[in-house]
């Protein structure tokens, strides 16, 4: 359902910036909205050990696990990605170098490789 995902895309960033739980948005929003902000918040939250890469990778690696149960946690991810470059000019010059080089390294190709590269 469209609505889910767009509410969940509006949602996406709460439970990392907020002290909002899935569990309270599961409460507000049901569990559909739940389980897709879920699949796109950060994996590394909880924890915060090992290098950036370790932690990009992980978050990756959950996205693209939640993806495979329903698609629309990729489609928020680009979006919120695509956002992300969109405003980059408002950050350290250090944090836009990281930001563009994953985008390019990694959801470039991978939104190519899902036909959704022509925005």
């Amino acid at each position: 359902d469209i609505f889910a995902m767009y509410t969940a895309a509006l949602l996406h960033d709460t439970v990392e910036d907020t002290s909002m739980t899935v569990e309270e948005i599961e409460a507000a929003f049901g569990p559909v909205v739940a389980s897709l902000v879920d699949g796109v918040t950060k994996a590394s939250q909880a924890s915060c050990g090992g290098s950036r890469a370790s932690r990009s990778a992980q978050d990756l690696r959950k996205v693209l696990t939640r993806a495979a149960q329903d698609v629309r946690v990729l489609v928020i991810k680009f979006a919120d990605r695509m956002h992300n470059m969109r405003t980059l000019e408002h950050m350290p010059c250090s944090k836009q170098r990281r930001i563009a080089e994953e985008t390019r390294a990694v959801y470039v190709p991978l939104a190519e490789r899902f036909g959704v590269h022509i925005w």
